[in-house]
């Protein structure tokens, strides 16, 4: 009757090892996935992080380009500022050209108009004279008078040389004036008319310019929204699935296995009981073995108990049946149970300390499941405070327009001393700044405590002025 008890006992056992080994599967699998799901967080994040840097490196190539093109600018600028240089030389030195050959020709028409002057004085001279000589003198003079007007004739074709000379001088230095007028005339207008050119083309490349930052800008800042957005939503679902399926199946595996330990130990404190019901004689007992007393190992109280192993059973050996000398039917029947129970307590025992060590096995594995969960919860926090901190930093360049406004605000803020003003300050800092909540807190702390000082240093020397007043007095 006790073997079959105890074959059945052993087979219900059997079943609920191999339930409890399949738990442990589930949960291995459960662990599995976690870790699988762990190294999914950490390929996001590396994505993540690339997409960062290689927002940044675009955003370094666009400042690379800006500063080649305000280069060329600058390039173009100081070309500019030569060539107005030069051609400012170029028209100071034609002026100056123009002077020198306005001041030759007032010499060479005042030179001219003097020997006009003495051309006709001496032509005024020399008929006085001949006409004295022709008084003077009769017909047997003539011969003399004859080479005196010779030499006139000469000296007065000598003199119309000369006007002839200095006229087309005077006609040479007029068309060189006008050449050179001409040539400054039109040095002047290609000068106005290069100015104009890169005038315009400065302003258009900067327009371009500002353009084409501006519509980069506009780009990224959207695209890297759409994606931010994108992988927030996407990793808030994962995560807020992946914790409530966790927590579920971590809820019903702990229930589970709270009551097949309890179930455990209520057939163990039975088996004990029959046991030490057996046992009749009163010699010294093996002490029984409570799973309750035990102490606990680190990571023991919530996690999952692997299930006891059950509690095998020998059947009688032949040897023991005495074939002569028979005892009393009391003695024999105390010495059969005395055996049995030993070697069932052994069995007990050593099945106790495998579960034992199966149970210390599990522990460490849900230990590791809960450092994991810990892990990536962290993970998580920390990926959703990035993620409001990117978030933060795009709608602080939203107000990067309003600088001047900012910065009248931040040089209020700070000349102010602490108070009401000072407090009031604080809201428009946090929506312009988009300051995080620790960040308005320490920002409130630190208006509190300079009011709190000035306070204190109003009422430190508040106290003295009674003192003041009775020396006065």
């Amino acid at each position: 009757m006790d073997a079959g008890y105890l074959e059945g006992q052993k087979k219900a056992d059997d079943e609920r090892l191999l339930a409890f080994k399949e738990t442990i599967a589930n949960l291995k699998e459960g662990l599995s996935k976690s870790r699988k799901h762990e190294e999914d967080l950490l390929q996001t994040e590396v994505r993540l992080e690339s997409e960062v840097k290689a927002a940044q490196l675009r955003e370094q190539d666009l400042k690379l380009g800006y500063a080649e093109l305000l280069k060329k600018c600058q390039g173009l600028e100081s070309s500019l500022r030569s060539m107005r240089e030069n051609y400012q030389r170029a028209v100071k030195a034609l002026e100056g050209t123009v002077a020198s050959l306005k001041e030759e020709l007032s010499s060479a028409q005042a030179e001219l108009q003097a020997c006009k002057v003495e051309f006709e004085n001496y032509k005024v001279r020399v008929h006085t004279v001949l006409k004295q000589q022709k008084k003077s003198t009769a017909g047997a003079e003539s011969g003399d008078s004859s080479e005196a007007q010779e030499k006139l004739q000469g000296v007065v074709e000598q003199m119309r040389q000369k006007i002839r000379d200095l006229t087309e001088q005077l006609e040479l230095s007029q068309s060189e004036t006008e050449a050179a007028r001409d040539q400054c005339d039109r040095l002047t207008q290609r000068h106005q008319a290069i100015t104009l050119e890169l005038e315009a083309r400065e302003t258009e490349w900067k327009h371009r310019l500002e353009e084409a930052i501006k519509q980069n800008t506009m780009d990224m800042s959207l695209e890297l929204d759409r994606q931010l957005q994108r992988q927030y939503e996407e990793l808030s679902d994962k995560y807020k699935k992946k914790l409530t399926v966790q927590e579920a199946q971590h809820c019903c595996t702990l229930e589970l296995q709270m009551e097949k330990v309890e179930e455990l130990k209520r057939e163990i404190a039975e088996l004990q009981q029959k046991l030490l019901s057996r046992q009749g004689s009163p010699q010294e007992e093996t002490p029984a073995i409570d799973i309750a007393t035990l102490e606990r190992q680190e990571g023991e109280g919530s996690e999952s108990i692997s299930p006891e192993p059950p509690v095998l059973t020998k059947p009688l050996p032949w040897s023991l049946v005495p074939t002569g000398g028979f005892k009393p039917l009391e003695q024999l029947l105390r010495e059969d149970e005395n055996l049995v129970a030993a070697e069932d307590l052994d069995v007990l025992h050593e099945k106790v300390r495998e579960s034992q060590k199966k149970v210390d096995h599990l522990a460490e594995l849900l230990n590791e499941s809960e450092s994991s969960n810990l892990r990536m919860t962290e993970q998580n926090r920390v990926l959703k405070e990035e993620i409001r901190r990117l978030e933060r930093n795009q709608e602080r360049e939203k107000h990067a327009q309003n600088l001047e406004y900012l910065k009248n605000i931040i040089m209020k803020f700070v000349t102010l001393r602490g108070g009401s003003e000072k407090e009031r300050l604080v809201p428009v800092l946090t929506t312009m700044l988009k300051l995080s909540p620790e960040e308005k807190k320490d920002l409130e702390a630190v208006v509190t405590g300079e009011g709190q000082q000035d306070t204190a240093a109003v009422s430190s020397w508040g106290g003295y002025l009674p003192r003041w007043t009775g020396l006065v007095g």
